[in-house]
């Protein structure tokens, strides 16, 4: 069993507080700076985190769609900042903001709105919907809803992540920076279930670690805590499902003796079957059984089709591939910009040399946080790659077998869909050979400076590029 106190240099503060103090500040900033639900899909977030707040859970059939009762006046706030065309150099009013910011909910004065959004589960929204409720007693305007919204997301991923870094054994500076890169702390600082999916992701990866390396016997205790974890990953968002595999980083040895392995091993099979399917058995269910109409055209960002099948990409393999890597060769920039900094519906990159400086600060803190006394092994580096980038690979893949008919590039992906995966990416950078005194003694005092440059930088480039008179 490994015992040590990580140094965190001259700072004398440990990596987890240096998380939560910039990523308050910083996150703050994001959440009013952010122009109104401007993140991906944020709108329709917004309109479900409302919809739970007043205890419907579920939409309803009504005028052939399916939907709920929201006050008209949020619905009219809302759209009046949609289809802002910012990568065409369109600016927002700070004028209209604070004009919006003072325009009453009127929460009587309803209509009916088709929100395809509702029929995915409300556990996600827990966080959102409980910072909803607390605007509505302080200031139910619409904006002050949405922002109560992300202040409620907010909080719960800088808490969850920071007992991701105080857990995790190694690799906490990694966890430091990448949790607080521009895009990850947008995502946490927003009404979508990415918060809490990112979140929870850097918690299993911490646990898994965790058992691996620190303690010395794995209890009953252990396995529940990390099976309530990833319960809650599973139904924040889909197609994240080899992270529970992450277990399997845990040495045999550490269960007990043979005998143990004999039902533990299977144990695990059987749990990793249920946690894929359960969503589909409880809230897909309950859903399913509500007979709801399709909802209108248009809805959708664009139409799924199928440019394959499953079959047919057996059958022709080469050909597919080659169809992935072309789209990604063509769409590089878009889903490397995701992973670090793009804003906005994903049409606002940060400049190619903040993603380029950032990309490389990222991939050798990752190389220089070692420890000599923590060895991983062959095998356990194997599962971390196949979990890393098994999950980029089901991505891409899900999303090229989704496109639209005959397409032969891939629509739709973005590049922070592979954010929850990005540590484990990092992970496999992770070495025992040496350690660095001079870094060592540093890293905190130069990552913290570092990020404080690089987020103030990211802050003074969305009021620039979001704004204007």
């Amino acid at each position: 069993m490994v015992k040590r106190i990580e140094s965190n240099s001259v700072l004398k503060v440990k990596f987890e507080y240096l998380f939560l103090l910039l990523g308050l500040i910083f996150g703050i900033l994001f959440v009013f700076i952010n122009p109104p639900y401007q993140t991906n899909d944020e709108d329709r977030h917004f309109y479900a985190c409302y919809s739970i707040s007043e205890g419907q859970f579920n939409p309803v059939n009504k005028n052939n769609m399916s939907g709920t009762a929201l006050p008209k006046n949020l619905v009219a706030i809302t759209q009046s900042f949609q289809g802002l065309p910012f990568y065409q150099g369109a600016k927002i009013s700070s004028n209209k903001v604070k004009e919006a910011s003072k325009l009453p909910l009127y929460p009587k004065d309803t209509m009916f709105y088709p929100n395809p959004q509702l029929v995915g589960n409300p556990l996600p929204y827990i966080p959102q919907v409980t910072g909803i409720l607390i605007g509505k007693v302080i200031n139910s305007n619409p904006i002050w809803l949405m922002r109560f919204g992300r202040l409620g997301s907010l909080l719960a991923y800088l808490l969850i992540i920071f007992f991701a870094i105080r857990i995790t054994p190694i690799f906490k500076s990694v966890f430091f920076i990448y949790a607080l890169t521009p895009m990850a702390l947008y995502q946490g600082a927003s009404i979508t279930y990415d918060s809490l999916n990112i979140a929870t992701s850097f918690l299993l990866i911490a646990l898994a670690l965790y058992y691996a390396f620190e303690k010395s016997e794995i209890t009953i205790k252990d396995l529940i805590i990390f099976g309530v974890i990833a319960l809650i990953h599973r139904f924040a968002k889909d197609g994240y499902i080899l992270f529970p595999l992450l277990i399997f980083l845990v040495p045999p040895a550490k269960f007990g003796s043979i005998k143990k392995l004999a039902y533990v091993y299977p144990s695990f099979a059987v749990f990793f079957i249920v946690i894929y399917f359960l969503p589909g058995w409880t809230w897909g269910k309950y859903i399913g059984g509500l007979n709801l109409l399709p909802p209108p055209g248009g809805i959708k960002d664009f139409v799924y089709g199928s440019a394959t099948d499953f079959g047919r990409l057996l059958d022709s393999p080469v050909h597919h591939i080659k169809n992935i890597m072309n789209s990604f060769l063509f769409q590089r920039k878009d889903w490397v910009g995701g992973v670090i900094g793009r804003f906005g519906y994903s049409y606002t990159l940060l400049p190619t040399f903040f993603m380029i400086i950032h990309g490389l600060v990222l991939l050798t803190v990752a190389f220089l946080d070692s420890r000599k006394d923590v060895v991983m092994s062959l095998t356990q580096k194997i599962i971390i790659f196949c979990a890393g980038f098994g999950t980029i690979g089901l991505i891409i893949t899900g999303f090229y077998l989704s496109s639209p008919l005959g397409a032969s590039n891939i629509f739709g992906l973005q590049g922070r869909y592979f954010v929850p995966a990005i540590p484990l990416v990092l992970l496999v950078l992770y070495n025992s050979v040496f350690e660095l005194k001079f870094w060592t003694r540093w890293k905190s005092t130069i990552l913290s400076l570092y990020m404080i440059g690089a987020l103030t930088y990211t802050v003074i480039f969305m009021n620039g590029y979001f704004y204007g008179p």
